[in-house]
């Protein structure tokens, strides 16, 4: 099945619209479990973002970010180094020119850890790939640490 398909602006709008500076959610990032952890990032009390497969079930995609709810079976996670909450809603915005339908979804390539975290604290690190034994085939780091999705976030991100 595949997902809908937004425009930048589309999503843009979005993020806009749910993002809820007064929430003590907005910015967070937050996970869940269904046999693998997955990774978004909360607009507010009731919205988040994540980044997937453009198509359901897929493990290597064209990718894509999607607004959806935040129902109970999101936890926050634990032991994360923000960045401030403007830079996040800064990271969010030039997160959808940078990445969405433009870079590949992969489940130890770029995942949603990884943009997550990229969003959330500017380190595109992701744990689960490391210790879930995808760090044998990753003997120099590149599918745990992506650090060439900074720099193209930066160059997205507006010039102050």
């Amino acid at each position: 099945m595949q997902k809908e398909r937004y425009t930048d602006g589309d999503l843009v709008e979005g993020i806009q619209r749910c993002w809820n500076p007064s929430s003590k959610r907005s910015g967070v990032l937050v996970q869940r479990f269904d046999g693998v952890w997955h990774y978004s990032v909360a607009l507010s009390d009731t919205a988040a973002i994540s980044w997937g497969p453009s198509e359901e079930l897929q493990i290597y995609h064209q990718g894509c970010l999607v607004i959806h709810g935040l129902g109970h079976e999101f936890r926050d996670a634990v032991q994360v180094s923000y960045l401030s909450e403007d830079e996040i809603f800064e990271n969010l915005i030039a997160s959808v020119p940078a990445f969405h339908n433009k870079w590949k979804y992969g489940v130890q390539g770029w995942n949603c850890e990884h943009w997550a975290r990229l969003v959330v604290s500017a380190q595109p690190i992701s744990y689960q790939v490391k210790e879930q034994g995808f760090g044998v085939f990753d003997a120099f780091g590149v599918l745990y640490f992506r650090g060439e999705a900074i720099e193209q976030l930066n160059k997205y991100k507006l010039k102050g």
